[in-house]
């Protein structure tokens, strides 16, 4: 722990301090004589409160009385500081601070490392040393760059198991339910959402702090450590509205020191990026994560949410850069994924004049997902599966089927029960075989029809049921496929690998396109109505040879089973070559070429 004389306050100011966890918060402190021998040990305070008149720590080691622990001004920038001894890690404790004018404001730390919820107007004592790791479990991502297969499981871990009573699984019994069932669906990657689809519940609970719900950070951090050990990856989201606690940071030291009010959104502040140590305090944080917990990337959300003019605009822009700088700098296969942001600017490194994220959020995948299936087959407009090829390639997309409010994907489709669920397939189906990376949301995976609440957990007891089984089969084998095949994901964000055959004007219905990359050659085939197509005439360049490799219809996924099961050759007629295949409804098809 480094003392003043040791820190850079010129950097935290500025904002190009990236480790201010090292220096601010509560720290474990051991006082020793000049032999060497133990005096005494305990805890140091330190906080930024550049406004205060005077700052007092109090805690239940002295029942609160608030005057009893001044704290020293150790810099004339506002930094308080004070040493106690024999108190012990878990007390409670809040600082007490004094304007001017005499006023009492009473806060939480804003470095604070655990959070106990049971008494929210408090931040509790935690050794984070007890977080240090030997050198040999100081993995950072081992996957070197995005040009591989990423399939991103999203999970709301309040909300994937709960006890019979209700109560949530704690952070150990997560990950023993958990990395089984993903390693079996094939998801190597793992989104922990921040805000739970339980009220008021999140995964963090400051900058620095994980919910105490479910355990305690050493918990957190070996729930992340298991899933390293079982080859998973994890990412988390990183929310800089973060309005689920941006509220203790309000008027913190009697002005708004981190914080600036909001003008146009339902949340009434937003962080202050154009203050220096604003910034320090924010990317420390996201080094916090990195170093103690060893996570594997972020995912940068609501990023639309935090401007409202122009220059501020301008300032997430610097910002979001700077943290894809900072953190590559150290660690470059850290996987960084922004969510929307403003068209005049581009996130992802395709672009030389790009923001430095490794993927951006394709919302609009998603929307255009549940705008074309939630209408009826006559009302479908067939350019959003057109366009939404000719407009990829513009960055490097990360595509979601998520949540949609409250109400799941599968309920937003058009049709009775059996008809949404054949049209999920397709959709999936659709979405493995598009260029991009994917993401699916806790629970989609088996067509949950279920609204997520605050009694009821993920419903697993789909999977006796054959539909939802069949879904749940679909996904992990297109998991399977969209990993062995290269043509499914080598360098997908050049269009060179990408070659559209049919956007509709073979067969008013069949949309196809083919991808390639080595040895790995394939068409996808797309039937959007609600009928058998029984001969759909590819058109080919050459004599080859194609074999069905996946078929949605298959009764494998709890469909009709319209299949081609036979190996299919090329014709040709006045020297064009073509094969006829049969599309089933709502199908869509993975061929082949075989030598």
């Amino acid at each position: 722990m480094p003392e003043v004389s040791d820190f850079n306050i010129e950097e935290f100011l500025s904002g190009s301090c990236r480790n201010a966890y090292n220096f601010f918060g509560v720290h474990k402190k051991v006082l020793f004589n000049e032999e060497g021998n133990e005096i005494f040990r305990g805890y140091i305070f330190r906080v930024f409160a550049p406004n205060a008149f005077e700052v007092y720590v109090m805690g239940n080691w002295n029942s609160f009385e608030s005057l009893e622990y001044r704290m020293n001004k150790i810099h004339e920038s506002g930094i308080y500081e004070l040493f106690i001894k024999d108190i012990k890690e878990f007390y409670f404790y809040q600082y007490l601070i004094v304007k001017k004018d005499g006023e009492k404001l009473f806060r939480k730390d804003p470095f604070c490392f655990f959070n106990d919820l049971q008494y929210k107007q408090y931040s509790k004592i935690f050794d984070l040393t007890k977080l240090n790791l030997p050198p040999d479990e100081l993995r950072i991502n081992e996957f070197t760059s995005t040009n591989r297969p990423i399939s991103i499981y999203e999970i709301d871990i309040f909300k994937f198991k709960k006890n019979e009573d209700l109560s949530f699984y704690s952070y150990g019994e997560i990950g023993k339910t958990i990395y089984s069932y993903l390693d079996d669906l094939g998801f190597k990657t793992i989104n922990f959402k921040n805000k739970s689809l339980e009220k008021g519940t999140y995964l963090f609970t400051g900058f620095y702090s994980v919910n105490s719900l479910l355990g305690t950070p050493e918990d957190f951090q070996k729930l992340i450590l298991d899933a390293h050990d079982k080859g998973f990856e994890i990412l988390v989201d990183f929310d800089i509205t973060f309005s689920n606690f941006l509220t203790d940071l309000v008027n913190f030291d009697g002005t708004d020191l981190y914080l600036k009010f909001k003008t146009n959104f339902k949340e009434k502040y937003k962080l202050d990026l154009s203050k220096g140590f604003v910034r320090s305090f924010v990317i420390s944080s996201i080094n916090f994560l990195i170093k103690f917990f060893r996570i594997d990337g972020i995912v940068i959300k609501n990023l639309n949410e935090c401007f409202s003019n122009e220059i501020e605009k301008n300032e997430i822009a610097k910002f979001v850069k700077d943290v894809n700088d900072i953190i590559h700098e150290k660690h470059p296969t850290f996987l960084i994924i922004g969510e929307e942001f403003n068209d005049s600017f581009y996130l992802t490194s395709l672009h030389n004049e790009s923001l430095n994220c490794d993927l951006k959020m394709d919302v609009n995948f998603y929307k255009n997902i549940l705008n074309f299936f939630s209408k009826d087959f006559a009302s479908r407009e067939k350019e959003i599966l057109n366009n939404s090829i000719s407009s990829f390639f513009k960055e490097k997309f990360l595509l979601p089927i998520s949540s949609f409010g409250d109400r799941t994907i599968v309920n937003n489709f058009f049709g009775d029960l059996f008809s949404k669920i054949e049209q999920l397939k397709l959709a999936y189906t659709y979405m493995f075989s598009h260029p991009g990376k994917k993401l699916i949301f806790m629970g989609e995976e088996m067509a949950n029809i279920s609204t997520f609440n605050e009694k009821f957990s993920f419903d697993l007891s789909l999977m006796r049921k054959e539909n939802h089984s069949g879904v749940y089969k679909l996904v992990r084998d297109l998991n399977m496929f969209y990993k062995l095949e290269k043509a499914m994901w080598f360098d997908e964000f050049n269009s060179q690998f990408l070659n559209r055959i049919s956007t509709f004007d073979i067969d008013p219905n069949i949309f196809v396109f083919n991808r390639k990359a080595g040895n790995s050659n394939l068409y996808f085939v797309f039937n959007i109505s609600n009928n058998t197509v029984e001969n759909f005439t590819l058109p080919l360049e050459n004599e080859i040879y194609l074999r069905e490799i996946f078929n949605s219809s298959s009764s494998k996924y709890g469909g009709p089973n319209l299949l081609n099961n036979t190996l299919l050759k090329s014709k040709a007629i006045d020297g064009k070559f073509s094969i006829d295949i049969k599309v089933g409804p709502n199908t869509g098809l993975i061929l082949k070429v075989v030598e």
